[in-house]
């Protein structure tokens, strides 16, 4: 499970090498679609971070997608979480009293 707003590493192997486009997408596994693209980065590299957008919407059928037709790979489908919400204010500081 991600949280938006959050970084991660997106992590992959056996990619051919040269410059891909790495995907958000969403959707039953037989019909993803994609939200986004999240950067094109060398398949040899093996390795991507990112930065989750605190916007996403939460749901549980997101997957990542590397490479363009007819060779792509997909990760398993993962859960992303809404951003937390910031922590409400604590109590006021008290004044000094006036002498």
């Amino acid at each position: 499970m991600w949280r938006a707003g959050t970084d991660q590493a997106i992590i992959w192997s056996d990619a051919s090498p040269g410059m891909q486009p790495l995907r958000l997408m969403r959707g039953s596994s037989t019909a993803l679609q994609e939200v986004m693209t999240l950067a094109m980065v060398d398949g040899a590299a093996n390795r991507y971070s990112w930065a989750i957008p605190t916007d996403l919407p939460a749901d549980s059928t997101y997957a990542i997608a590397l490479g363009t037709s007819p060779d792509i790979g997909y990760s398993g489908r993962f859960t992303l979480t809404s951003a937390a919400a910031p922590p409400p204010p604590g109590p006021p500081t008290p004044s000094p009293s006036a002498m």
